[in-house]
């Protein structure tokens, strides 16, 4: 039941990210990173279950003006599948529609199977005639891991 669910607007905390993230098999950033990239968020949106538990989270991050990017779409396995992270999305897409410019790039980092839900929001894939293939960079680790 997804009646009882609270969208609200602000950051996860470190420990809400940690536990989304680790719920979705994904990576946790060291500790004096994560902290520094919460506080650089743009804009966030969680989501708490009747409980006050975050069950999701989405946040924007980038300069503000021109670049824009949305991550950490995450919705708890046990509460996928219900409409969840798209309410997340609206509101992330909702934020950037009231601060963007002619000159706003929106971008993301689709997971992989993930596209088409990207596109119901308006998102297109690259490379395309116009547009050449985003790319990634990972810099070396300082740490030698």
């Amino acid at each position: 039941m997804t009646n009882n669910l609270r969208y609200i607007e602000r950051i996860p905390t470190a420990a809400e990210f940690q536990e989304l993230r680790t719920n979705a098999g994904w990576g946790i950033p060291p500790e004096s990173a994560l902290k520094d990239s919460l506080a650089k968020t743009i804009f966030g949106v969680c989501v708490e279950d009747s409980d006050g538990t975050t069950i999701g989270m989405g946040r924007l991050v980038g300069d503000g003006g021109i670049q824009v990017f949305i991550t950490d779409v995450i919705v708890h396995k046990h509460w996928q599948n219900r409409g969840i992270g798209k309410q997340i999305m609206k509101s992330l897409m909702k934020h950037v529609e009231n601060v963007s410019s002619p000159a706003t790039f929106v971008g993301l980092f689709s997971a992989i199977g993930r596209e088409k839900f990207y596109k119901t929001f308006g998102f297109i894939t690259r490379p395309n005639e116009k547009l050449g293939a985003g790319m990634v960079y990972f810099p070396a680790k300082k740490d030698g891991k």
